[in-house]
């Protein structure tokens, strides 16, 4: 910072100036403005703190050099580059291979990127939230997350809400991501065994087909769960879900009994 307190002559001198930057990035800030718009000067401060590519003058704001070594040090500098380096796969890929809250800063059409996605979401399933919407209906892309995080079941889109084996995977996990699966899938038997088996206390989102016998389901499982069972002093009396669709009730009596035939199974006292 002594430069700060030299003569006018040696603070607008172009090689004291890149030398005091070496030394010190922070040199930088105190500068004449037409020694930040010298490119050779800014990469000596951006090299030493990234910081400082929030410094550079307007010119300088769009060169790529200059951004590729910041987001190398640090892809929180990404979110200071203008809109149109933040659009550029290349610093994108730098940032988001760093962490995946760079994905909330890429462009647009970026967010529809596979395999920027895939980096996001193995690193952390909520970046699923952040990826287009046709990647939210991407298999690959949805098995990633929620293998890294079931709880990323809740972002997937509506088709693969439905996808009994992705909504396996992750009530595998966590008996709760039952929660977040298609209203149809609520009453699906070997999901709501593998919920009750991962976390009784699961059963709670899960939907209990009355009709289960007319519909030629396991008569011993589902009667465990009726008021007169062996468990009812563990789980409460079952009570209605209001209008549903009717989709988990009797293939015989679905469509006259689609808004009054359905319970929902709850845990006692949570």
């Amino acid at each position: 910072w002594a430069l700060s307190y030299a003569s006018e002559a040696l603070q607008t001198d172009r090689e004291v100036a890149l030398a005091a930057t070496k030394q010190n990035w922070q040199v930088f800030k105190v500068l004449a403005r037409k020694l930040r718009v010298d490119a050779e000067i800014a990469e000596a401060a951006i090299r030493q703190d990234w910081h400082a590519i929030k410094l550079v003058a307007k010119e300088l704001k769009t060169d790529v050099n200059l951004a590729r070594i910041a987001v190398e040090q640090s892809w929180i500098s990404f979110q200071f580059l203008p809109k149109e380096l933040r659009a550029m796969r290349e610093l994108a890929l730098l940032a988001v291979q760093q962490d995946w809250k760079a994905f909330q800063h890429m462009g647009k059409d970026l967010k529809s990127d596979k395999e920027l996605a895939l980096v996001a979401v193995k690193q952390s399933g909520s970046a699923l939230e952040l990826v287009s919407d046709s990647l939210q209906a991407d298999r690959e892309v949805a098995h990633a997350a929620v293998q890294q995080d079931w709880a990323a079941l809740q972002f997937v889109s509506n088709s693969l809400k439905s996808d009994e084996a992705l909504v396996l995977q992750a009530v595998k996990a966590n008996g709760f991501a039952l929660k977040f699966a298609a209203e149809d899938l609520k009453c699906r038997e070997v999901l709501v065994q593998a919920a009750q088996q991962q976390q009784f206390a699961a059963l709670e989102v899960a939907v209990h087909p009355r009709h289960y016998e007319a519909d030629g389901l396991d008569f011993e499982f589902w009667k465990s769960f009726s008021e007169d069972s062996g468990i009812k002093g563990r789980l409460k009396p079952v009570v209605p879900v209001g209008e549903l669709d009717g989709r988990c009730l009797s293939r015989q009596t679905n469509r006259a009994l689609s808004k009054s035939s359905t319970t929902r199974v709850t845990s006692k006292g949570l």
